[in-house]
């Protein structure tokens, strides 16, 4: 259902793919924020969220097959956002980081709510 083709750079692998090839029905999960005062804490509270919106329309995290994530600060996801993530999906769903989502990662001036620095949606094979 879900063939990951990793992305390598310098011989090491990245956090996302450069391109999945997927079967089937799809389900696009809406852009998730989180709570917390760091963008770690709302990093995994997105991945909590996710996980509970992903398993409601019958779909599993290892199928995941496209991952957007906008953020209000690049450094400050690189120091605190993606390790957190790293460490959620490590302990969750390790198939994600052996054979990633096709990935995006982009910086932000905003989102929604002053409060918010991280919005991840995800595009899910059912």
């Amino acid at each position: 259902m879900r063939e990951s083709h990793p992305l390598y750079i310098d011989g090491q692998l990245m956090g996302f793919a450069k391109g999945v090839i997927a079967e089937g029905r799809f389900a696009f999960v809406s852009g998730v924020t989180g709570t917390g005062t760091t963008m770690g804490d709302q990093a995994e509270s997105c991945w909590n969220t996710i996980e509970t919106r992903v398993t409601e329309l019958g779909g599993r995290l290892e199928n995941i097959v496209q991952r957007m994530t906008f953020v209000t600060s690049i450094d400050e996801w690189r120091t605190d956002g993606q390790g957190r993530q790293r460490a959620w999906l490590e302990e969750h769903c390790p198939s994600l980081i052996e054979k990633p989502a096709a990935g995006t990662l982009i910086g932000c001036v905003g989102l929604a709510q002053p409060e918010f620095k991280v919005e991840i949606q995800v595009v899910i094979a059912l």
